[in-house]
């Protein structure tokens, strides 16, 4: 327990169990940030992993709200069904062995100039390297599985240099940016 005051609280109904309570702003409000920096590139697709996620979950709806296709990657194929729930039509299993072709065939046809990526790891270099010029990755976790590089996230620096991409970080807590 923890006294704070009034002001910094929001009231949450009963049935909400505390565990969905306590992740209320943190995973909401990283949706909604997210997408607004996709509505500031003026994106028409974005890819993202941990889309089974509470943020995955949150940018599928704030984006089909947006008109924005998303391309959803999880790891479980019981994961899938959830998503499709939730409206969202592309959605592709990591361990699936047609994966690569399958999330570059979406990268040619939906051309996504922004990756929301909360796993980090040899799958951000994956991604981008299918991603089109001048395209942005947002980094905002580290779930990769094999966290025995002692520098964490990888990225391709060809794809950077020659396709002009950046590759950025996104924390909630300072944001928004001081203007």
């Amino acid at each position: 327990y923890v006294a704070i005051s009034a002001k910094n609280c929001i009231p949450v109904g009963e049935n909400l169990p505390m565990e969905s309570a306590a992740a209320f702003v943190v995973n909401p409000f990283t949706s909604y940030a997210l997408i607004e920096k996709a509505h500031k590139k003026r994106a028409r697709a974005i890819i993202q992993t941990a889309g089974a996620s509470q943020v995955g979950k949150g940018v599928i709806s704030l984006a089909r709200a947006a008109k924005i296709e998303t391309i959803s990657i999880v790891r479980r194929n019981e994961q899938v069904k959830v998503l499709q729930e939730l409206g969202a039509k592309h959605i592709l299993v990591r361990s699936d062995h047609a994966f690569h072709e399958k999330l570059k065939a979406l990268c040619d046809s939906l051309k996504p100039s922004i990756f929301f990526d909360a796993v980090g790891g040899p799958i951000t270099a994956e991604i981008m390297e299918l991603m089109p010029h001048n395209s942005d990755a947002i980094v905002f976790g580290y779930l990769e599985e094999n966290t025995a590089h002692p520098h964490g996230g990888h990225f391709p620096t060809q794809s950077v240099i020659y396709k002009n991409q950046t590759v950025s970080a996104f924390w909630l807590a300072p944001y928004p940016p001081p203007r």
